[in-house]
């Protein structure tokens, strides 16, 4: 059993039901962006191929996701 806990104490599976599917789906998205990103910037390096751009792209990406989602998830506290 999950035992991890949303910002309310709710358990975090029930994330889905109080957010609306559409937003879950938009913050789950960039989670995956970001994670590919990171993913592509490694595989440069491990290609010996130029990959500061990508690395600093996806530096940036991966660090501005987790505040956009948490910036959803408090932004309608009507839901929670």
């Amino acid at each position: 059993m999950d035992h991890r806990r949303s910002g309310r104490g709710e358990p975090a599976e029930r994330l889905g039901e109080q957010r609306g599917p559409d937003e879950v789906a938009d913050i789950c998205t960039e989670f995956e962006a970001a994670r590919w990103m990171v993913y592509r910037a490694a595989w440069l390096a491990d290609q010996g191929r130029p990959r500061s751009t990508e690395a600093a792209m996806a530096k940036l990406y991966a660090s501005e996701v987790p505040n956009r989602a948490r910036s959803s998830a408090t932004s309608s506290p009507e839901r929670w």
